[in-house]
């Protein structure tokens, strides 16, 4: 059975493809006349990324996510080997698209009736018990995403097993998102 901060860390990943799906770029990083054209030609291609269906899509590639993830497991089913094993079990999933879609979400997309081009050279990677995303060509989030209980996301530069320390910190209130102490019947 899946540990609750998995599944938070998976559903965190699932919202992260349907927001890139809901306003997909295509940047590719190639400032030629070929690149300008390939990414005027994309945005005209159809799609019916609609709520509906984007919400069948999360549907789809949450089931499929926990079909093929192994929380003992330190690779990815879905393009290949993940980060070397360390002495904590650390989940990792790679969810990407260079030009083309990975298994995983091919398949979500297949299995949910989404028709579109995804946006290319973005990722969404569950590792370092949190989540890493890139949306397009050169526009990565450095910061590593951390999923909190009550729907609020802490991103950090720091990574590691050390963090889940200071998300119980978070989630019982003793310091804020700014990593500042939570002084108890104060305003601030």
């Amino acid at each position: 059975m899946m540990q609750e901060y998995t599944i938070r860390l998976i559903d965190y990943a699932v919202s992260k493809w349907v927001e890139f799906l809901r306003t997909p770029e295509y940047r590719n990083g190639d400032p030629s006349t070929n690149g300008l054209y390939g990414m005027l030609w994309t945005k005209d291609l159809p799609k019916n990324n609609d709520e509906k269906t984007l919400h069948k899509f999360g549907k789809e590639l949450r089931k499929l996510i926990i079909q093929n993830f192994d929380e003992d497991e330190t690779t990815s089913r879905s393009r290949g080997p993940g980060p070397s094993p360390s002495l904590w079990t650390d989940p990792h999933l790679m969810l990407d698209v260079d030009y083309v879609p990975c298994e995983i979400l091919q398949n979500a997309s297949k299995n949910s009736g989404l028709n579109m081009a995804f946006p290319w050279k973005s990722y969404v990677e569950i590792r370092d018990f949190g989540v890493h995303v890139q949306m397009g060509y050169g526009k990565k989030d450095k910061r590593t995403h951390y999923p909190l209980k009550d729907g609020r996301v802490l991103k950090l530069d720091l990574s590691g097993v050390c963090v889940l320390k200071i998300l119980k910190l978070i989630e019982k209130n003793v310091i804020d998102l700014n990593l500042e102490m939570v002084l108890k019947g104060s305003n601030k």
